[in-house]
């Protein structure tokens, strides 16, 4: 038995309360899956936000970072 068909049996015994309670946190669920789904990349701009990096900051940066990141990661030599 899957969990939808357990879920199920499960409704079928329950109370009329439990299952609005039930219904009323599976609709609040859907609703904040749906939202974060969709929400990822602006999250993950708005914790890029959050680091405080001035301009001296960003001229410390490698320029070389996005083909050199094993070098800079484990320290391999250049290529």
């Amino acid at each position: 038995m899957n969990t939808k068909e357990r879920l199920l049996q499960e409704i079928e015994q329950a109370p009329d309360s439990l299952i609005e309670e039930t219904l009323n946190f599976l609709l609040s669920a859907q609703a904040s899956y749906a939202k974060s789904e969709s929400n990822v990349g602006e999250a993950i701009l708005k914790l890029l936000e959050e680091i405080p990096l001035d301009n001296d900051d960003l001229e410390k940066l490698p320029i070389d970072l996005a083909n050199q990141h094993d070098h800079y990661l484990y320290g391999v030599p250049k290529s």
